[in-house]
């Protein structure tokens, strides 16, 4: 790569990126000395770069700040939701409880929307003193909202915009809200549960109008983008 002149056109893009000083200090095996050598030169410098923008996420302190906060509020809209928006004995709960979630999935990726999910879902559980054992396939469904607004904002709408919060809301509402959660919750309502579907037809055009609105506030917008440069 030294001779044909590739290790110097990528020394100030992908490799300079990822933390590598220079190409040729690539080439020579400083950084490659402790990845897996069946991965070859090349694929090894691509993995130790994946890795450590993985780790840098579960490091950065205003991520898991955020991160915390959103599980607070997720956890504080469901218990507020439960106790005045509450009909059919839970069946027709009207909560905004997944917007915090969606968000930290928007703004942080896939992992930490995941975990903000699941999080919230067994710290509610656990505060609610609820008699029954905790539900998983609840909680699965709980983190799929979560991850699939992380996987939707970061790999397939990447423009941060509009557009991005209605494709991430949706995908999540339509594989966490409306098909992983009433199967979880088909043993105590059995085919009652369906009415969740209309029910976040109408939750989820709410929980996007918002995070448009949110998006036109320049603070909030300012917060999003900041985000968005931590974790690149």
């Amino acid at each position: 790569a030294l001779r044909t002149g590739s290790c110097r056109r990528d020394e100030n893009g992908f490799i300079s990126r990822c933390g590598v000083a220079s190409a040729s200090h690539c080439y020579h095996g400083t950084t490659i000395r402790n990845t897996p050598p069946r991965y070859g030169r090349c694929k090894s410098v691509l993995w130790r770069c994946f890795f450590m923008k993985r780790k840098s996420i579960f490091t950065n302190v205003r991520a898991l700040t955020l991160t915390a906060m959103f599980i607070a509020m997720s956890v504080v809209i469901g218990i507020f939701c439960k106790s005045v928006l509450n009909f059919g004995g839970g069946l027709f709960r009207v909560t905004f409880e997944n917007l915090p979630v969606i968000l930290s999935g928007i703004m942080f990726g896939p992992v930490m929307g995941a975990a903000t999910g699941v999080l919230s879902d067994l710290i509610s559980y656990l505060l609610s003193g609820q008699a029954y054992p905790i539900n998983p396939i609840v909680t699965v469904g709980a983190g799929a909202i979560g991850l699939v607004s992380g996987i939707v904002a970061k790999y397939i709408v990447k423009k941060r915009g509009n557009m991005q919060f209605i494709a991430s809301a949706s995908a999540a509402h339509i594989i966490g809200s409306m098909i992983i959660k009433p199967i979880g919750l088909f043993t105590f309502y059995r085919w009652a549960v369906l009415w969740r579907i209309p029910l976040y037809l109408v939750i989820a055009p709410i929980e996007i109008l918002i995070l448009c609105l949110l998006y036109k506030k320049s603070g909030f917008r300012r917060l999003i983008e900041e985000a968005n440069k931590e974790i690149l």
